[in-house]
């Protein structure tokens, strides 16, 4: 099953000779080379495309108006009934069947035609991708690096146009109203392989300016972009470092601070007489948190007042060995400071 149709290729071609006692125009087709619209047939396409340029009609719009128009819009000027294939170009000859049309060749004023294609297939010149309805937006195409090669097509549709593709124009006017009403073929194939369709020339310039505001406008954005990314990753970067800055001096100031309660609370642990070895007591409240910190502390002094209060001496230095009676009297006073129960004497026996 062939390909459907994806798109249209438009070329120029050119009035090559002119039998005006016969009605036949003779026009230099096309050739297989690449021209400039980034596109060109291989010469088995070409080949095996001719007979389909047979019965094929040569238009123009009402009332001979030069160019494309809609079906309903134009007139049928002539008939392709014949074609020459020279290997690498193909001629056309056209039957023509309106008086007007021949009148205008014969004076001159006709010439160039415009040529339509229906590929069937086309692939990248370079890596061989088939190419569909967007393929100038191919990479290796967009970026000129290589064009589209149609591998097989038929010919649609020919019309008469008033811009001609090269700008030997004039030359070849002049040359078409030579007695022998023929011009050159190496001219033709010449203008065909270095110029421009005119039909799409326009369209081309249209497309291009959109395309290259297009790109503008998104180099633009890009350029924005990169300029805020950088602005954000800068931004990070300051507030990462900040960061670091700010919770290394909070580290600094807590750490101060343990340092100071684990300090305050030793003091206070010596000064109660309830303090261990010195290092070891230390460790140990460098361990705990601030708020334990803080209740060792008042603890701490809570004793020490209690031992400030009782003057530092001991009972053994206040009862004195025998005043048993004041001993025990200063124990359970002690003890009822204290909270503690009683002590009942026990009887001896």
């Amino acid at each position: 099953m062939s390909k459907q149709h994806n798109h249209e290729l438009v070329f120029i071609a050119g009035l090559h000779r002119l039998d005006a006692a016969n009605k036949k125009a003779v026009f230099y087709l096309m050739n297989t080379s690449r021209n400039r619209n980034r596109w060109g047939v291989t010469q088995k396409a070409l080949d095996e495309a001719l007979p389909s340029l047979l019965k094929k009609p040569l238009g123009m719009g009402k009332d001979y108006q030069l160019g494309h128009f809609p079906d309903e819009e134009s007139i049928n000027v002539g008939l392709f009934s014949a074609f020459e294939n020279k290997g690498n170009y193909a001629l056309g000859t056209v039957d023509i069947t309106d008086d007007k049309v021949l009148a205008m060749l014969e004076a001159g004023e006709l010439g160039p035609i415009s040529s339509v294609i229906l590929p069937y297939y086309d692939t990248c010149s370079v890596c061989g991708e088939v190419l569909d309805a967007t393929w100038e937006n191919h990479p290796c195409i967009a970026q000129n690096k290589a064009f589209s090669e149609v591998q097989s097509f038929e010919f649609h549709r020919f019309d008469f146009v008033d811009i001609p593709a090269y700008p030997q124009a004039g030359f070849m006017n002049f040359a078409s109203k030579r007695e022998d009403k023929s011009v050159p073929l190496s001219l033709l194939a010449s203008v065909y392989s270095n110029s421009r369709s005119p039909i799409l020339q326009e369209q081309n310039k249209v497309s291009e300016k959109q395309e290259n505001e297009k790109i503008a406008a998104l180099e633009q954005r890009a350029t924005k972009a990169e300029a805020d990314l950088k602005k954000a990753q800068d931004d990070a970067s300051a507030n990462a470092t900040k960061v670091n800055e700010l919770s290394a001096e909070l580290k600094a100031i807590k750490d101060e601070k343990h340092a100071g309660l684990v300090e305050q609370a030793y003091r206070a642990r010596v000064e109660a007489g309830i303090a261990s070895e010195e290092k070891a007591d230390r460790e140990l409240l460098a361990a705990l948190d601030d708020k334990n910190l803080k209740l060792f502390t008042v603890e701490a002094q809570k004793i020490a007042k209690v031992v400030s209060t009782q003057g530092h001496q001991s009972p053994k230095n206040k009862y004195q060995a025998g005043e048993e009676d004041e001993l025990a009297a200063a124990v359970a006073a002690k003890r009822a400071e204290l909270g503690l129960p009683e002590i009942k004497k026990q009887e001896k026996k």
